[in-house]
């Protein structure tokens, strides 16, 4: 019933993000794809890709669960796209904020009590300081023009707390990148604003002391995109700030970074059936 009523309410959404007002002066494009099951994950999507990440998770592991996605500021660049990576919104509050704001769609508007989440490459980082934005208080006053005070985060985070975070080859840093592609002008903006505006998605994990989140988290042995020497770290300071018996690590050998990852929907799969 949740699932006919979320596809019911996301319906204005599916191919009119334009016309659907928000307050963001771009195409957010929000969708849903109902599943058989009574959970909804939000998937954010990597690196200048798009809304589509719902249809491509739908189609290459066909998951029980409901599939919502979104364009971050930045989409489409893979397609041909143009961006200024020094007005970008990469690394600062700009990106984060209408990802916060389809939580509140989804969790608040709809009542939901857990949602899951899905971040995919730079999508993964984008989840993990989306989580360290709620968890802290220094942009509050951004939050609250989107309508998410004090309480509306506590209900984001207890809902977040009550589901399940998947990170598939999260991104680390740019400056793990730059290490292992080289040192460009385009990466050496982005690393800027990451650290200028403190989310450098590997320092912000320290921002989920606190918090008891149920994460499941896949590297893969040869990422030929981002690399693997912080991985090691990342897991480290995530063991940290969180229950060990609620992270989850898989290290897989399954192509690369762009492979598929069947091995970690598997283990979703089975996470949510038990």
């Amino acid at each position: 019933m949740k699932n006919r009523i979320l596809a019911f309410f996301l319906t204005p959404f599916l191919g009119f993000a334009g016309i659907a007002e928000h307050p963001f002066d771009y195409d957010l494009h929000l969708i849903s794809l109902p599943g058989s099951n009574q959970r909804t994950i939000i998937c954010f999507h990597g690196y200048g890709d798009s809304y589509q990440i719902a249809e491509i998770l739908k189609n290459l592991y066909q998951p029980k669960t409901t599939l919502v996605s979104f364009n971050f500021p930045e989409h489409g660049i893979k397609e041909g796209r143009k961006y200024d990576p020094k007005t970008a919104s990469f690394g600062t509050i700009d990106e984060l904020l209408p990802a916060i704001y389809v939580m509140k769609k989804i969790v608040l508007d709809q009542g939901l009590e857990s949602i899951d989440l899905y971040g995919f490459s730079s999508g993964g980082g984008a989840v993990v300081n989306a989580i360290a934005l709620l968890n802290g208080t220094a942009h509050d006053s951004e939050l609250k023009k989107i309508g998410i005070g004090i309480e509306e985060k506590k209900r984001l985070l207890s809902a977040i707390q009550l589901g399940i975070v998947v990170l598939d080859t999260p991104l680390k840093s740019i400056e793990e990148i730059m290490d292992f592609r080289g040192s460009s002008e385009e990466f050496e903006i982005l690393a800027n604003k990451y650290r200028e505006h403190g989310f450098r998605p590997i320092d912000s994990l320290k921002m989920f002391k606190g918090l008891s989140l149920n994460v499941l988290l896949y590297f893969d042995k040869e990422d030929e995109v981002l690399s693997n020497r912080d991985d090691q770290l990342y897991i480290e300071r995530l063991r940290d700030s969180q229950p060990g018996e609620k992270l989850a690590v898989i290290i897989g050998d399954e192509g690369g970074h762009m492979a598929p990852h069947h091995s970690l929907w598997k283990a979703y799969a089975q996470m949510i059936s038990e």
